[in-house]
């Protein structure tokens, strides 16, 4: 899960990047910064989730937010669209990663306790 959250980092290097990762033009000032935030985040949550593989005393806060952060993004994307149909390709590629993110830290999460 961890990589899972450290792959759109890469986000951070430009819109060139992020319209890879998400299929979408973010030319527009405004959302690029959003975007390349967002990115940034993501690298927060990633490194926590690696960091809690060496510092066990991590681990509770990085299920936390790992799960939190792809739980709602699927979420929000089911809220929008249940068939996910109105997304396109690569955003649905993201909701399917994250849903086997959630499967994955939740199982480590279940097993650490």
């Amino acid at each position: 899960s961890s990589v899972i959250n450290l792959l759109p980092t890469i986000g951070v290097v430009g819109p060139h990047r992020l319209q890879s990762l998400y299929g979408i033009d973010i030319t527009e000032p405004n959302l690029l910064l959003m975007m390349q935030h967002r990115a940034v985040l993501f690298g927060l949550i990633g490194g926590i989730l690696g960091g809690s593989i060496w510092w066990k005393q991590w681990r509770p806060i990085s299920f936390a937010a790992g799960l939190l952060s792809m739980g709602s993004y699927m979420l929000l994307g089911y809220s929008l669209s249940p068939s996910l149909k109105d997304f396109n390709a690569h955003i649905q590629r993201v909701f399917w990663i994250d849903a086997v993110g959630v499967v994955v830290l939740g199982s480590a999460a279940v097993l650490s306790i």
